[in-house]
């Protein structure tokens, strides 16, 4: 099955597929246990979400863009 193009800044834009239970539950355990960090490329201010925008649209973040107000 071809790749589908994704939006920039969102990779290949493929679904996970053939994921096993047992991965699920270990990756709910990863989780829970703090285990798991989130990169964050940026933290915007309620102020600058439309500075945010034009970034996620240019495709320029490498993370997730966090809003804080």
């Amino acid at each position: 099955m071809p790749a589908r193009k994704g939006k920039p800044g969102q990779g290949p834009g493929r679904p996970l597929v053939g994921s096993r239970l047992s991965d699920l539950d270990r990756l709910t355990e990863l989780i829970e246990a703090g285990g798991v960090t989130p990169g964050i490329d940026r933290i915007y201010s309620l102020d600058r979400v439309s500075e945010a925008v034009r970034q996620l649209e240019a495709g320029q973040v490498r993370g997730k863009v966090a809003i804080s107000f």
